[in-house]
């Protein structure tokens, strides 16, 4: 299947305005999940990695968060930034 989205800086820069625009919406849908301190997650189609870094701002040091992306290219751009939890 081909990956239809843009990927690298110009796929980041796509993500990013649609968080600006969804973030705070989605941020509040996803809040109901009940993710905490120590949780497990798999964040599926991650992208750039804009909600992978707020699970993992959730789960913590002693939670994980796992990043899953058909794109090889969107994966390296997500391991370029900083999302860890630190």
């Amino acid at each position: 299947m081909a990956y239809v989205l843009q990927t690298g800086e110009a796929g980041a820069e796509r993500l990013a305005l649609v968080e600006k625009v969804y973030g705070d919406h989605t941020r509040r849908i996803l809040g109901q999940l009940g993710v905490h301190e120590g949780a497990k997650v798999a964040d599926l189609g991650c992208g750039a990695g804009s909600t992978t870094k707020w699970f993992s701002s959730l789960v913590g040091p002693a939670g994980e968060v796992v990043a899953v992306d058909e794109s090889g290219e969107q994966l390296a751009l997500l391991g370029h930034r900083s999302w860890r939890h630190r």
